[in-house]
């Protein structure tokens, strides 16, 4: 009998684990936690446009990620992700994003991309300080110095089981003056379109 009610009540555990890692949470969720830009895998395609490279990874990655935070008016992270409350943690990809080589960031070709079985083992990885609730990253695939062009993997994933949701491949336009507004201009266009097209796409094809 004690190892029936072990076995029910397992069940009934393992009901909830998976209720919780449902793609359609995504849209009833009020609350999300953004984890930032992660950098561990990207590639800065085009030599001419990355002459100081160690600067990148040692300035630049962060410099991308707060601005997120400093400019909060801009990147309303709220109304783009159509959320009440979008709190920040970026102790995860502060510390991923010092594993890239410098000397291998740098590539002159466009045949470099991800995969959604490789964003999945990325975030599999992720050390959290919470414990549960839905999180949001954008996984950096690369900057496109001739192409202008941003690539990068939004990703949704349940906190306590880093289980991806959902997770899309989308680029933005490069744009404006300085190095750094001018890759930012990229993430930017990529989270407007989230707002005004994507995230209704999304909701209508999984939120049923």
């Amino acid at each position: 009998m004690k190892k029936l009610m072990l076995i029910l009540i397992c069940l009934v555990l393992s009901g909830q684990v998976l209720q919780s890692q449902e793609t359609k949470d995504i849209f009833t969720s009020k609350e999300a936690i953004w984890y930032g830009l992660d950098f561990s895998k990207i590639k800065l395609i085009g030599s001419e446009g990355f002459t100081d490279v160690a600067k990148i990874e040692d300035v630049y990655f962060s410099s991308w990620n707060n601005l997120i935070i400093n400019e909060s008016a801009k990147y309303n992270l709220q109304l783009m992700f159509h959320k009440d409350t979008v709190l920040f943690d970026l102790s995860v990809v502060e510390k991923r994003n010092k594993l890239p080589e410098a000397d291998e960031l740098v590539i002159n070709n466009d045949t470099y991309s991800l995969n959604k079985n490789t964003i999945a083992k990325i975030i599999k990885k992720y050390n959290t300080k919470e414990k549960q609730g839905l999180g949001i990253v954008f996984i950096m695939e690369s900057f496109d110095k001739p192409k202008k062009l941003g690539i990068m993997w939004v990703a949704f994933f349940d906190i306590a089981s880093k289980t991806v949701l959902l997770t899309e491949r989308l680029n933005g336009k490069a744009g404006g003056i300085g190095f750094i507004n001018y890759w930012a201009r990229t993430y930017y266009n990529v989270m407007v379109k989230i707002h005004k097209t994507e995230y209704q796409k999304w909701e209508k094809e999984y939120n049923n």
